[in-house]
């Protein structure tokens, strides 16, 4: 696992990043949680690469707080999602087929795809 510098933390400024759990960020809130998640699962090394094998894969969306503002109404999600993998391998080709995945057809708004981090709780 790598770390994240998270800059002014009062903890030291790192955070350890998991190697089963890619976080996506820069998601369409007016889309639906469960199309985001059929093109997520499509995408990752289940869809891409024809992967039977993959044990399991938990996808959770950001919680949308309750609408406060008129701009607030119609988004299903917090516009970022995390895919919880069974194992590092599973993960890792997932990772390389959504970054994939992005390039190729989300030129005008791509994935944000990093490694999620672990943030533990006292």
């Amino acid at each position: 696992a790598k770390n994240y510098k998270i800059p002014n933390s009062p903890i030291g400024g790192l955070l350890p990043q998991s190697d089963r759990i890619i976080y996506i960020g820069n998601l369409d809130w007016t889309v639906p949680t469960d199309d985001l998640s059929n093109m997520i699962i499509k995408n990752s090394a289940f869809g891409r690469f024809n992967v039977n094998n993959i044990t399991t894969a938990d996808i959770t969306f950001a919680e949308l707080p309750a609408p406060k503002r008129k701009r607030d109404e119609g988004k299903f999600h917090g516009g970022s999602a995390q895919i919880a993998f069974g194992s590092t391998e599973d993960a890792k080709m997932s990772m390389e087929a959504l970054q994939a995945f992005s390039d190729l057809h989300m030129s005008d708004k791509e994935l944000r795809l990093r490694w999620a981090t672990v943030k533990n709780k006292p």
